[in-house]
């Protein structure tokens, strides 16, 4: 049995509602699943999860995780030099 199908604009209109209406502190992501990755049998394919997190200016701010976040970060991401060199030699 198929199942009906919906247009593309209906589906795209239908998710912008839902971001649109999202509140504070939450989130709608896609990721892609790979479950041999896991050790588990399939193909990719996307997932989609909400996610809702703490509001930590409610007075469980904790002063070392913060440092801690910053500087992982920091650790992933190119030094702002590089980033600075690349945009200055893209853009005429």
């Amino acid at each position: 049995m198929e199942l009906p199908r919906r247009p593309y604009n209906d589906i795209e209109a239908e998710m912008a509602n839902r971001l649109s209406i999202v509140y504070d502190y939450q989130a709608w992501s896609r990721l892609i699943y790979r479950p041999k990755s896991r050790g588990e049998q399939g193909s990719p394919r996307l997932i989609e999860r909400h996610f809702a997190i703490e509001n930590i200016t409610e007075g469980k701010y904790d002063a070392n995780i913060a440092r801690q976040v910053r500087e992982r970060s920091r650790s992933l991401a190119r030094p702002r030099a590089e980033v600075e060199k690349e945009i200055k030699h893209s853009c005429p």
